[in-house]
């Protein structure tokens, strides 16, 4: 069925580009050898327990990130980046507070360590604004993406 679907696809493109009396640029490629190439990879493996991250910051747990409406959250930290580092490169705040990141159009935010290794627990990217609240103690540390630089959030434990 897969080689008729495509005879019949290959077929309409071909009719279609060639009642034009337009001078087309003809593009020499195995499309149809391509196609009929299965180079899929499948994971069959099944797991009892639950998926977690490789690399998770040091004392942090996953879902401890929440992000929040920045309209009334009142965040302690402002976090910019407004060269090749992070403004403040370190800042802490304690459990339950809000932090807000406002990225410019070159730079990114990305919770994990060390640079380059994602642990799942934020991003911002891009010219995005984003209002986080941390719900548990530990250290952050997050990195541009793709500059590699980096810094930490510390959110201390309840007095």
């Amino acid at each position: 069925m897969r080689p008729a679907f495509l005879v019949t696809a290959l077929s309409t493109l071909l009719a279609a580009t060639g009642c034009s009396d337009d001078a087309a640029t003809v593009i020499d490629a195995p499309l149809v050898d391509a196609a009929l190439t299965d180079t899929s990879v499948s994971d069959t493996s099944v797991s009892d327990g639950p998926i977690v991250p490789d690399a998770l910051p040091v004392d942090a747990t996953p879902s401890t990130v929440v992000e929040v409406p920045c309209v009334g959250a009142n965040p302690v930290v402002t976090i910019t980046a407004p060269g090749f580092a992070f403004m403040p490169m370190a800042a802490t705040i304690g459990v339950g507070q809000v932090v807000q990141f406002q990225m410019p159009g070159t730079h990114s935010a990305v919770s994990g360590t060390p640079a380059g290794v994602s642990d799942g627990q934020f991003s911002v990217g891009f010219n995005q604004q984003k209002c986080l609240r941390f719900t548990a103690a530990g250290v952050f540390p997050y990195w541009c993406n793709p500059h590699q630089f980096t810094a930490t959030i510390t959110v201390a434990p309840p007095a």
